[in-house]
């Protein structure tokens, strides 16, 4: 899991003209670029949070040799750790738009 969430954050820094950068080419601030990564961090661990919790998911692989591989019997507990996880990234990612909003507000001001 750490190893996916470290993948997909390398992914993001590595590739700069992927489709989250469209919007702001132009003014790529740290903040924004914060956000971003917190924004698809938020979207990959919402999906994992929910597939956690599917009955027949975790049926089919209680019920395959995937049971060898993957901890099983700790999914609750899992599902509510990354609950926490998306908590603090949701702070994250409001944070640094509230910060991104604040640059360009002061850029504005020096415009006039």
């Amino acid at each position: 899991y750490v190893l996916i969430q470290i993948g997909i954050l390398i992914w993001i820094i590595v590739r700069p003209y992927t489709m989250i950068y469209v919007v702001h080419q132009q003014n790529m601030n740290p903040s924004i670029v914060t956000a971003k990564i917190s924004a698809i961090l938020l979207s990959f661990n919402a999906i994992l949070m929910i597939i956690l919790m599917l009955k027949r998911t975790i049926t089919l692989v209680r019920s395959s040799y995937l049971r060898y591989v993957l901890p099983v019997g700790y999914h609750i507990d899992f599902h509510r750790w990354i609950g926490r996880y998306i908590l603090v990234l949701a702070f994250i990612h409001a944070l640094s738009h509230m910060i991104d909003f604040a640059i360009i507000k002061t850029r504005m001001c020096f415009l006039f």
